[in-house]
């Protein structure tokens, strides 16, 4: 009787597997402003290198948790809790986001609109489009900006 249980359970686990990895919605975050940006699903950087608009396609998700950092570090962090990226009827949507920014340049992550993505417009060719990604990428890093002085130096020694 356990081993039936077992099975059925296993039987019940891997079905409902199948089910969330048949979702393949996408996701568009684009900054008004030009800025560059690396987006993090659920903690996961999905671009390598940071674009103005990202597209991130095939999320095997119902929601996700959006984190935005930007290439300029001087620019705080936004974060956007549990973005529904499926219908309740579990159909694949495309979901724009887009990063306002007021003109004391405070950001926000902004609802633009979703649809289902049979019906969805073609994305901007300047788009950097992705697939989902767990794969954890190297850590993002900021090389101070160099300054260049039109001056130079004469080392020369005099007798």
């Amino acid at each position: 009787m356990k081993k039936i249980c077992f099975f059925i359970l296993l039987c019940f686990g891997l079905s409902s597997n199948i089910h969330a990895s048949d979702y393949s919605s996408n996701l568009i975050v684009y900054a008004e402003d030009g800025q560059k940006f690396y987006l993090f699903l659920n903690g996961i950087r999905q671009n390598l290198v940071a674009g103005n608009m990202v597209k991130i396609t095939k999320i095997p998700l119902f929601s996700v948790n959006i984190r935005i950092v930007f290439e300029d570090t001087t620019i705080q962090s936004i974060y956007k809790k549990s973005v529904i990226v499926q219908d309740d009827r579990g159909q694949d949507l495309e979901v724009r986001y887009h990063i306002h920014t007021t003109p004391e340049k405070l950001r926000s992550l902004i609802f633009a609109i979703s649809m289902p993505i049979l019906v969805a417009p073609a994305t901007d060719p300047g788009a950097t489009e992705l697939p989902f990604s767990n794969k954890i990428l190297p850590p993002i890093i900021t090389l101070p900006k160099a300054t260049l002085s039109s001056s130079s130096t004469n080392n020369a020694v005099q007798k």
